[in-house]
């Protein structure tokens, strides 16, 4: 039924842009355009006509349908056969056809409002409920959604399927052509939940395949509900609820989860550094990143200047308060060095491995309040002068891997830096018996 559609803007596209001499060439497809349209609109009109038998469809909309759908068939067999295919005139005709008959072809097959439904949750997907969940409606505010969400598009007002609504609670209670889908107190008795418990696959699954799915959280607010009575106006709170149904509640009442921020990215708010003063420092080779878009702090790398100098290290003091992460490490940034570095205050991440830094040096860093991540890796320093950093009551994470500080020391410098996670390396991976182990002789 949604061929003709799609062949019919097809050729009121054409029958636009052919206007143009850059398409002029198209025209010979406006009549071939409008004869397959017209044709398969005709084709649609008798099995639409068929499938309205069935009754599962609202009287009115349904010939509303019907009528415009004849008049879309009858419209571009006229505009073919009278030769009006470059009339711009006609094509609007027709576009405003399809569309009003497309509306109500739409409100048939999902019900009414099925614009605004396009949003709703699909598989997987639980909706929330904002306030206590003891307080919420048990029908209002948790069933009636599912419905709406899942079921409404088939049995609904304008089309119902086995004569079956389920968008009114009176109608619900009714049940279908088949008789009962609810049964109060009978939740594994009733029919609606034997459908939704079948195989995905299985003819008699509701909702069809292919349709939103509801989740198992959905399925078993259902089923409780069904088993405490069917109540339309109840609160959760004054019906009794098993252990499986705490469960779905809380799922239902927890925000979701909120991203975590980067706690290695400074909450201070500091102005934008000045662009030429970047564009200067990476002509110098220094890598200038921003953590993040539209974040005024900085990633600032030395990577590709091995034999970096004092005063290069000094060119970075305009931008000192902007800088939240700095990387020295395999440079010979010295002590002396280290002074620039002390003044970054919101300084969250610093990398010195292999450096020849020592503790004179590590002293600069005394007031680096926002320090979180320290690496000193291959350096000269001892826990004397770490203890230097007292002040840095965040950092989190300490590599000391191949320095003058040992695991002796870390009982104390644990006093010093109570939340860091202090990591001196040298793992030893242990032989397991499923690894190949290869065993030579000796000679």
């Amino acid at each position: 039924m949604h061929l003709p559609i799609g062949i019919l803007l097809l050729n009121v596209v054409l029958i636009f842009i052919t206007r143009y001499e850059k398409y002029a060439a198209a025209k010979i497809m406006l009549p071939v355009t409008l004869l397959l349209g017209a044709v398969s609109a005709a084709m649609a009109c008798v099995t639409g006509l068929l499938l309205s038998q069935n009754g599962d469809y609202a009287v009115q909309t349904l010939n509303y349908h019907k009528w415009l759908g004849i008049a879309v068939a009858v419209g571009a067999l006229g505009i073919y056969f009278l030769k009006q295919q470059e009339n711009r005139v006609a094509g609007v005709f027709l576009a405003v056809l399809l569309s009003v008959a497309g509306h109500f072809g739409g409100t048939l097959t999902h019900g009414e409002g099925y614009l605004a439904l396009s949003g709703s949750p699909q598989r997987g997907e639980n909706p929330r409920y904002a306030g206590n969940i003891q307080d919420a409606l048990i029908y209002k505010d948790l069933v009636q959604p599912i419905f709406q969400s899942k079921c409404n598009s088939c049995h609904n007002a304008n089309k119902q399927k086995g004569k079956l609504r389920l968008d009114e609670p009176e109608l619900i209670l009714k049940g279908g052509k088949n008789g009962a889908v609810v049964v109060a107190g009978q939740a594994e008795e009733s029919e609606m939940i034997k459908r939704l418990l079948l195989e995905l696959n299985d003819e008699h699954h509701m909702p069809p395949k292919g349709k939103p799915q509801p989740t198992k959280q959905e399925i078993e607010l259902l089923k409780w509900w069904i088993a405490e009575g069917c109540s339309f106006d109840k609160k959760v709170a004054e019906v009794r609820q098993n252990e499986e149904i705490k469960k779905v509640f809380i799922v239902y009442q927890n925000e979701p989860a909120v991203p975590k921020k980067d706690e290695y990215i400074p909450t201070a708010q500091v102005e934008k550094a000045d662009l030429k003063i970047l564009d200067s420092l990476r002509k110098l080779g220094i890598v200038v990143l921003p953590l993040a878009p539209e974040s005024a702090f900085l990633s600032v790398n030395f990577i590709s200047i091995p034999k970096m100098t004092d005063s290069l290290l000094h060119t970075l003091q305009p931008i000192a308060k902007q800088i939240a992460w700095l990387k020295l490490g395999s440079t010979n940034a010295s002590d002396t060095a280290l002074r620039t570095v002390g003044q970054m205050p919101n300084l969250t991440k610093l990398f010195l491995n292999d450096t020849p830094v020592g503790n004179v040096g590590i002293t600069h860093l005394a007031n680096l309040s926002e320090l979180r991540y320290l690496n000193l890796v291959g350096t000269k320093v001892t826990a004397q002068g770490l203890a230097s950093l007292e002040k840095s009551k965040h950092l989190q994470q300490l590599y000391l891997f191949r320095t003058k500080i040992t695991s002796a020391d870390s009982i104390k410098l644990k006093v010093f830096f109570p939340k860091a996670v202090i990591d001196f390396g040298n793992y030893q991976v242990s032989t397991l018996a499923s690894d190949t182990t290869v065993f030579k002789l000796k000679r």
